[in-house]
């Protein structure tokens, strides 16, 4: 079942690779480091009804990728 899984998620990080430019991997970086916590900010933010998180880390995420 994992493997099914790793290998639906793998092949659809080759696919958007492949029309955005991006390699795998770095593409694999964008995903885990920046959407996923994003995504957990919006997750918290929810509960909390607080911005601050959101604000935050898309803060730290437009700088981090300007600097790229």
């Amino acid at each position: 079942m994992v493997n099914k899984i790793f290998a639906s998620v793998a092949n659809v990080l080759k696919r958007v690779s492949k029309g955005t430019g991006l390699s795998y991997n770095e593409l694999n970086v964008v995903v885990y480091y920046f959407i996923i916590p994003l995504t957990w900010c919006f997750l918290l933010d929810k509960i909390f009804r607080a911005t601050l998180p959101n604000n935050g880390w898309l803060n730290v995420w437009f700088r981090g990728f300007c600097w790229m």
